[in-house]
């Protein structure tokens, strides 16, 4: 079959196209042709070898109509992905084909097909952005930061003077645990230290703690775990801990492998000046695509945006079965509510999208294209061995120009970046580190 269709395309509202897609009735010949012959193939007439029935034998066995609706099947599929490739559009969701009839010998064959694409949108200006970074220096602010979360993993509690249980407080406990009646051992504890604010216990019995006073005790009715029955514990709070932060001196530096705290204080910066460096061009980037996106007359559509926002999903969760972990714990682990996880991927899909619509107006205003070989290279790139059988199927399946938008926003990304005006920022409440002289050391050769 030689494939010949003709499309024409009407851009209707909301984002929307409609293709009339006709195919030579050439092509219609060869697609019912070959619907006959797999019918032959995969059916078992009396009196006939396989794939040996004639035409009127099998109209009469299968109906004829079932053979011509599987004819127009297949042609639908093969040639709607056609149909995609010769507007270049780059398809949102499932298309909507629309046809009344089955094809047809000796006459061409139209369906009409309507689709949602992502919107074309312009932006204020094409001029380069300007963006603020800060200095590739490490801050003093930076610095300390670092050495302080470090010191953060060797408090120690102490005794305080508060009487009244605040939020993200730690708290000594007792709890007396009964369900329906029966006392439940697993939650009966005795002078148990809680950290609040980290999900570490059930949220109702958190707050029910939350207000208390040092001797208080009241009943509080929570549900241990999900799934689980709710229970009614007595809680006594036994008394209230302050963290306690050990001091920045030379013991505290020898105790994390240091000789002392100018030596762990040059190891940080050093540290924290290689993350900076490694982070700068990834930074850089982010800043200039917001910029860039805050230029764009209009907004995503919410397909665009929900279609995103389910494949931020499923990126996250296959990452989460790969490492072996839930959802649930995740969350846990990050101290995240729910609410506040699905508020920020909802965040993360609308800035994508943004994204994605100004780089494709930079594409356009450009003149950025992607040739064959770019595209070859791109499925090297991504592990294919035979990058030519890839591109055919990219192509037949109507992906290709999905791809091609892919790695044109990835050459528009290129020139932003290249682009943009970087401006140091001003420093107001810090300043930039300086390495400590620690004796023994040439520090110019560091």
């Amino acid at each position: 079959m030689k494939k010949d269709i003709k499309v024409d395309m009407t851009e209707l509202e909301n984002n929307q196209v409609m293709l009339d897609v006709t195919v030579d009735k050439e092509d219609v010949k060869g697609y019912v042709d070959f619907a006959y012959k797999v019918a032959a193939q995969q059916y078992r007439i009396p009196g006939f070898r396989p794939g040996k029935a004639p035409r009127k034998v099998l109209d009469n066995a299968l109906g004829k109509r079932v053979i011509f609706a599987q004819a127009t099947d297949a042609l639908l599929n093969e040639t709607y992905p056609m149909a995609v490739e010769t507007q270049a559009l780059v398809v949102l969701g499932d298309p909507n084909i629309q046809t009344d009839e089955l094809v047809k010998l000796d006459y061409d064959y139209t369906y009409h097909v309507e689709l949602n694409v992502k919107p074309k949108l312009e932006l204020t200006s094409y001029d380069p952005v300007e963006v603020e970074m800060p200095p590739m220096e490490p801050t003093e602010k930076e610095v300390m930061g670092q050495i302080d979360r470090l010191r953060g993993f060797y408090y120690t509690l102490e005794n305080s003077r508060r009487r009244k249980v605040r939020e993200e407080d730690f708290v000594v406990l007792d709890l007396d645990t009964v369900r329906d009646g029966e006392k439940v051992e697993d939650l009966c504890v005795e002078d148990r230290v809680y950290e609040l604010g980290r999900s570490r216990i059930p949220a109702e019995l958190e707050a029910g703690v939350v207000g208390m006073s040092i001797h208080d005790t009241k009943d509080i009715e929570y549900v241990p775990e999900e799934g689980a029955d709710p229970v009614v514990s007595t809680v006594t709070v036994k008394g209230i801990r302050d963290k306690v932060l050990p001091e920045f001196d030379d013991e505290f530096a020898k105790k994390t492998g240091f000789e002392n705290t100018d030596a762990m204080y040059n190891a940080i910066y050093d540290t924290v000046a290689a993350q900076k460096k490694s982070d700068f061009p990834r930074r850089k980037e982010d800043l200039a695509l917001n910029k860039l996106a805050e230029r764009l007359q209009g907004e995503p559509s919410a397909l665009q945006k929900s279609l995103i926002y389910n494949d931020l999903l499923k990126q996250i969760f296959n990452s989460l079965q790969e490492e072996g972990t839930t959802l649930d714990a995740y969350l846990a682990e990050q101290d995240v509510s729910v609410e506040q996880f699905e508020k920020d991927i909802h965040q993360q899909a609308e800035d994508v999208a943004k994204h994605e619509l100004a780089l494709d107006a930079i594409v356009r205003d450009q003149g950025i294209e992607c040739s064959k070989e770019d595209v070859l290279n791109e499925l090297k790139a991504a592990g294919y061995d035979d990058a030519e059988a890839a591109y055919k199927e990219w192509v037949d399946s109507g992906r290709m120009s999905a791809l091609r938008a892919t790695i044109m926003r990835a050459k528009a990304g290129r020139w932003l970046v290249e682009s943009t005006i970087v401006h140091t920022a001003d420093l107001v409440d810090d300043a930039v580190a300086v390495k400590k002289t620690v004796a023994g050391t040439d520090e110019d050769d560091a």
